[in-house]
């Protein structure tokens, strides 16, 4: 297109705008309509800087400028409500597979309560929607079921609730075997399995553009406003039938929010009311973190565990759905830092004997997976938990105490001392998963299709849309969710387009 400002080309039916999960799952299923699809990235392109694969409970995440590696994350500043005038951090993926290339590979399916509470739609409702897109997910991602550690067992007998295993979508020998190498990639065992890999849009017919980071949307009045393409920031301008948000939480909101400026402000018409909300009622899944007596990490820490997290407890306390997360490794043991080397390209070393008493504690945390405090996302910044709802810190609060009394008695039973070091008590640390969601939610921005009513050409399938609200939510992580709900809203798109 180059840097003309003419609309003088078609670029594609439909453009996908982000190659993460989401933008895997809407450019495989259009290109595998029929449709010209082309794919938007504004990350780089990784797979030109060859990598040494990483063991799934390494997380990659380090500064772009860290040793001159190329990074596959991103870190966003984020404002912390909960915490006064606290900071967080953001981390997102960068690149072809987006987050899911920098995750734990935790596959954890919507509550069934929850998806209940959904918007519904014609003829059928989204638990059963749900479990069709969910079912095509794991056809492709291949979740592969692990064994829990000791710890996370001991831990479920001494808070008297089930134990959930863990299933990851890692490269397994058994996965191999049963799937396609198209739909699984060629990723070493043990490896985080990318979307973008396992989908393979490009094999398909679609077409993938890394470094295309999108400005704005390209929006027509006429009577009826209509989203007619995108605008890069090298100025390009590209058409399509179709233009289809995949480009994660964060960004689709402000994407959306710059669009509802523009209809203002060129006096547009259409549902700039509804564009302005994006990013205004969002939620995120706060997170403490407990320390585990060192005496009892060394003796229950296994040397070679397939995941960060292989197992999970849930946790009903007053009404509020938590969930335990015995954490294999220690965070600061997990993530890696680059280095490079001539022969091997981009590698993340792991020291000598990097699950060994390194004096870094195992950490188990507890998530609040039905949040009511609101995040915010706008034009400027990330501000988690802007508008607090004590409730949470209430809740969180109370699932940290069940967390280290169990812990206390767990190590009584094996005759170790039971408090942390200098026998304080055990060390917390507040956070949040990582796992915004709900920027432009179904039932109030969008309808059940990802639809903005209103303002045609233009259809959102990542985390965006996934419903917030007293009883929303997913209460879960939502990578699973994010990657059935894309595949129901981009098979009912192509159906569209291609009729």
């Amino acid at each position: 297109m180059g840097d003309s400002a003419a609309w003088d080309a078609i670029a594609a039916d439909a453009i996908v705008v982000g190659a993460g999960p989401a933008g895997a799952v809407a450019a495989r299923r259009l290109a595998e309509a029929g449709l010209d699809v082309l794919a938007l990235e504004a990350g780089p392109d990784l797979r030109a800087h060859p990598a040494a694969p990483l063991p799934a409970w390494r997380l990659p995440l380090w500064e772009e400028e860290n040793g001159g590696a190329v990074s596959p994350a991103r870190r966003i500043p984020a404002d912390d409500g909960a915490a006064g005038a606290g900071v967080a951090q953001v981390w997102r993926g960068r690149g072809p597979g987006g987050s899911a290339a920098i995750n734990g590979a935790a596959w954890t399916p919507a509550d069934p309560r929850a998806l209940e509470r959904w918007p519904g739609s014609e003829g059928e409702g989204w638990p059963e929607r749900y479990a069709r897109g969910l079912e095509r997910a794991e056809a492709t991602m291949r979740p592969v079921a692990v064994p829990a550690s000791t710890l996370a067992g001991a831990l479920a007998d001494a808070l008297g609730r089930p134990l959930e295993p863990g299933r990851l979508t890692i490269a397994s020998e058994a996965g191999q075997q049963s799937g396609s190498q198209a739909s699984l990639g060629t990723s070493p065992e043990g490896s985080r399995r990318n979307p973008w890999t396992a989908y393979a849009p490009e094999s398909a017919g679609a077409r993938l553009r890394c470094g295309a980071r999108v400005r704005s949307l390209l929006l027509s009045g006429g009577g009826r406003p209509r989203v007619g393409g995108v605008l890069l920031d090298d100025g390009s301008r590209l058409i399509a039938q179709s233009v289809v948000l995949a480009a994660g939480a964060i960004d689709t909101a402000r994407l959306l929010r710059a669009a509802a400026a523009e209809l203002e402000d060129r006096r547009l018409g259409g549902p700039a009311e509804l564009l302005a909300a994006a990013g205004t009622n969002a939620r995120e899944h706060p997170e403490i973190l407990v320390d585990v007596p060192a005496a009892l990490a060394a003796e229950l820490r296994r040397p070679d565990p397939p995941g960060i997290l292989c197992g999970r407890i849930p946790l009903d306390i007053a009404g509020r759905r938590l969930e335990v997360r015995p954490y294999e490794v220690p965070f600061d043991v997990a993530v890696a830092g680059p280095t490079v080397g001539a022969s091997s390209g981009l590698s993340a070393g792991v020291p000598a004997g990097p699950l060994a008493d390194s004096g870094v504690p195992l950490q188990v945390g507890v998530a609040l997976l039905d949040p009511r405090s609101a995040s915010v996302v706008d034009e400027r910044a990330v501000r988690l938990s802007d508008r607090p709802d004590a409730s949470d810190a209430v809740a969180l609060g109370a699932g940290a105490e069940a967390i280290g009394a169990a812990l206390v008695e767990i190590a009584g039973l094996r005759g170790m001392e039971r408090r942390g070091p200098g026998g304080g008590e055990l060390r917390r640390h507040r956070g949040y998963s990582q796992h915004l969601y709900g920027t432009a939610p179904m039932g109030i921005t969008t309808d059940v299709e990802g639809r903005v009513p209103g303002l045609e050409g233009l259809r959102i399938v990542d985390a965006s849309v996934i419903p917030t609200g007293p009883g929303l939510g997913i209460g879960a992580g939502p990578y699973a969710s994010v990657l059935a709900v894309a595949e129901e809203l981009s098979t009912q798109l192509a159906g569209e387009l291609a009729g």
